[in-house]
């Protein structure tokens, strides 16, 4: 990536665009109890002009550190804003014809300014020249440096796929639980949360997530150990998941592959993960325990029985979790249908779901797990539901609950950003949340499915994709869309349950 400089020069630095990415990492985030930080009251107006938000960078690490910069959303009001919404396609136009290989064009602020952030596939610009000269071609014909203060290219790679997490074990699902297809150990995602149809005289009840959770594309280096891969975790699942890069396409009803696509909740690699720490426990604890017998024997001491007869309970609690999750039926439901990656011809959104029946023995809820603090949200108090639908609104205040990231803030941004990636077979004009924490995304990988929804607690959009700039940018497609699609496909029309 290169920032352009006053003098025009471009100084190369590098950073990672992922959409959907393919991931292994099991590192669990700290849940994060406080709110969404809310506009100043005392904001500077003359802000308005260039349509930044106010932004607290404090607690970043200065100049050397420059890639950790904050992301800001764009006011849709904005100079800016209305100038890239008139220019965009010829800015992608101009992309096109310098042979620029780029995935996503963003419009934000970074340091309190307007800033275009441009991504581009690894090796797509050879030298600083190169660089210089279509920044320079955009400056003359479509971004003023009076309105866009700052430009910037950065290297992007672009993978499909799914994370590992932590998981959770209940019969009754809530928004945000990890889930993945049955014995496949390297990707998983999110449940974003459950549908109805009312027409079914049984009631059924169906989880929506991803396509791309439900059909992953395995990446060609999975960076997973040889012990979990595939028919290790004890389920069948399809072969032709197997194939490494193949971007799969679309399943209906009458599909053979839906016999075999099986969701389990939690996700395979999730439930790995979970045992492995669980034993790694019982093991460390009953390694202590052996060297605390060894010197009650020698001291024969109150303190030391105390503490073998306190270790001993613990042993005991442990290896009956182990025993609960490991019999604990995972069987969460069976593919209905995806989308596979298509893309509306009236909006340009990409459209990525996939939805699944529930097992009869297991239920979800539209709830949410924990209260949501903050004057912006006002109270919430955990266990209420979401309150039915909206249109995402340029500007708003969202939030989700993901199987990765669990609760985050951002605000949608002032403008669609615009996204190129090989499944889509074309360019797609997306909605973009931009973080709200310092120094923590909206997303990351394994949230994918997630509900994004506004302080009325209305779903606006689902968690479809992720662009790795500072604190990550991510993208939804309103649910209005994914609802739309699903009834056009199946001819019956599904509500929140």
């Amino acid at each position: 990536m290169s920032q352009e400089s006053n003098s025009g020069e471009a100084r190369p630095r590098s950073r990672t665009v992922s959409l959907k990415s393919a991931d292994t990492s099991t590192t669990d985030e700290e849940d994060d109890e406080s709110g969404p930080p809310g506009i100043p009251e005392d904001e500077d107006l003359s802000r308005e002009d260039i349509g930044a938000y106010r932004l607290d960078t404090s607690g970043f690490l200065g100049p050397d550190f420059e890639h950790l910069r904050p992301w800001g959303p764009i006011r849709p009001s904005s100079a800016a804003a209305k100038i890239w919404d008139k220019e965009v396609d010829n800015i992608v136009r101009l992309l096109n014809g310098e042979k620029l290989p780029w995935n996503a064009v963003h419009l934000g602020v970074l340091d309190n300014l307007p800033a275009v952030a441009i991504g581009f596939e690894k090796n797509g610009i050879q030298d600083w020249d190169t660089e210089t000269h279509i920044i320079k071609k955009l400056r003359a014909e479509v971004l003023p440096k009076e309105i866009f203060p700052l430009v910037e290219l950065f290297e992007t790679k672009v993978r499909k796929g799914s994370c590992l997490g932590a998981g959770d074990y209940s019969r009754i699902a809530t928004c945000g639980a990890s889930i993945g297809v049955g014995g496949l150990s390297w990707s998983a995602g999110t449940v974003g949360g459950f549908l109805e149809d009312e027409a079914e005289i049984d009631g059924g009840i169906y989880g929506l997530t991803c396509h791309h959770v439900l059909l992953p594309t395995k990446a060609s280096d999975p960076r997973d150990d040889p012990k979990r891969q595939g028919r290790e975790t004890g389920i069948d699942y399809p072969a032709f998941l197997d194939k490494e890069d193949l971007a799969h396409p679309a399943v209906v009803p009458s599909s053979d592959k839906l016999t075999a696509i099986t969701v389990v909740q939690p996700a395979c690699g999730a439930h790995l993960d979970t045992v492995e720490a669980w034993e790694g426990q019982k093991t460390s604890l009953e390694e202590h325990l052996i060297k605390v017998r060894k010197k009650y024997e020698m001291s024969h001491t109150i303190a030391s029985e105390k503490t073998v007869n306190h270790l001993e309970i613990q042993i005991l609690d442990v290896s009956r979790e182990l025993e609960k999750i490991s019999d604990f039926a995972r069987h969460f439901g069976t593919v209905v249908a995806t989308s596979g990656y298509e893309v509306d011809s009236d909006s340009r959104h990409s459209l990525d779901w996939g939805l699944f029946r529930l097992s009869d023995d297991r239920y979800g809820m539209n709830e949410l797990k924990k209260s949501i603090p903050g004057a912006v949200w006002k109270s919430f108090k955990p266990g209420q539901g979401l309150r039915g639908i909206a249109d995402p609104v340029e500007g708003e205040e969202v939030a989700k609950i993901g199987a990765k990231t669990n609760l985050t803030f951002g605000r949608i941004n002032g403008v669609k950003d615009t996204v190129n990636i090989r499944e889509n077979g074309m360019e797609t004009r997306e909605i973009c949340v931009v973080s709200r924490g310092r120094g923590r995304p909206f997303s990351e990988h394994g949230d994918s499915g997630s509900f994004v929804f506004n302080t009325k607690f209305e779903v606006v959009g689902m968690i479809t994709a992720g662009c790795e700039l500072s604190d990550r940018l991510t993208y939804i497609t309103p649910i209005r869309l994914v609802l739309k699609d699903i009834e056009r496909k199946l001819g019956k029309e599904f509500q929140l349950a």
